[in-house]
């Protein structure tokens, strides 16, 4: 409900951009097609440009680690429980039945992220690049964005961005719950114990979710005695994330695409439109790592985003 309200505002926010313009916040469909074009800006912005790309890659829409846990949402829901055996009559009709269901779950969810992640990208450049700022100011991120909804009249914001705040904190208790669970996974898989073993499961499964949990406060604690700038670490992570999980994804992937039971596959121009999907987002992780993306912590200044 936190984001899904935080969402609706930044939606509603543009739609007032749209249907009421103001002068003085402009939003012109050739700023929009410009920025449609394939261009990674001023050379002398390079890096800090290919390090977004990166970022943006593991913190946008349905996020790297989300894509990794939606298999588990899957099994808990019961998807496909009583789909019985590939020999019986009538399995492929079902399965079939059952990956609709998955591609209309998963075009929804898409659907969603890009409307709302276009949406508050469009907001912040119709208002924050106008003039000059963004969440590197000294009054910090939070009081930027709510002056961001207060010029839009939607001075409730200053209050609920706090409530808001609470959602990451969240949103990590149920991380470590699911990367623990991830991890005891593909311990089991490489044979290190019997899945079936519910000691050695729980185990296995607390020891990862106790070393995200100190992992968590080491980079809390960093952050308070050496002064990291918190937006900074934010984006670093979202960085790590672009850069390990999302290529393993695609890999992953590609090669279940090509793995699955041929009365299952997807169409040719489908399998071509995932491959091209594929290369061009794994070009993009090369660029920005080899490209001097790679590099961006290490000659920017402390507290200065992309």
């Amino acid at each position: 409900m936190l984001v899904c309200g935080f969402s609706l505002s930044v939606v509603i926010a543009l739609l007032l951009l749209i249907l009421k313009p103001n002068p003085e916040y402009p939003l012109s469909m050739a700023d929009v097609a410009k920025g449609m074009t394939f261009s990674l800006g001023d050379p002398l912005e390079r890096s800090a440009v290919l390090f977004a790309v990166i970022s943006l890659l593991g913190a946008l829409g349905t996020t790297a680690n989300e894509m990794f846990m939606y298999p588990y949402w899957i099994l808990e829901k019961g998807y496909a429980q009583n789909l019985g055996s590939a020999d019986d009559e009538g399995w492929v009709d079902r399965a079939k039945g059952w990956i609709k269901v998955l591609q209309v779950d998963a075009g929804v969810a898409t659907l969603l992220a890009t409307v709302i992640t276009a949406a508050y990208f469009l907001v912040g450049c119709a208002i924050l690049h106008k003039r000059g700022e963004g969440p590197h100011r000294n009054e910090g991120r939070r009081t930027t964005l709510a002056d961001l909804h207060r010029d839009l009249r939607r001075v409730v914001v200053q209050r609920l961005h706090v409530r808001w705040l609470l959602y990451p904190v969240l949103d990590h208790r149920r991380c470590r719950g699911g990367l623990g669970t991830m991890w005891t996974d593909l311990l089991s898989s490489m044979g290190t114990f019997q899945y079936d073993n519910d000691t050695a499961r729980r185990r296995y499964n607390r020891i990862f979710q106790n070393l995200y949990r100190a992992a968590f406060l080491g980079i809390t604690l960093y952050s308070t005695l050496f002064g990291a700038a918190p937006e900074k670490l934010v984006i670093m992570g979202q960085f790590i994330n672009g850069l390990v999980n999302t290529p393993l994804l695609m890999i992953g992937i590609l090669y279940l695409a090509f793995k699955t039971d041929k009365r299952l596959r997807m169409s040719t121009f489908t399998s071509v439109a995932l491959i091209v999907t594929a290369i061009a987002i794994l070009s993009c992780i090369v660029m920005g790592f080899f490209g001097g993306g790679g590099h961006y912590f290490s000659t920017s200044p402390a507290g200065n985003g992309c």
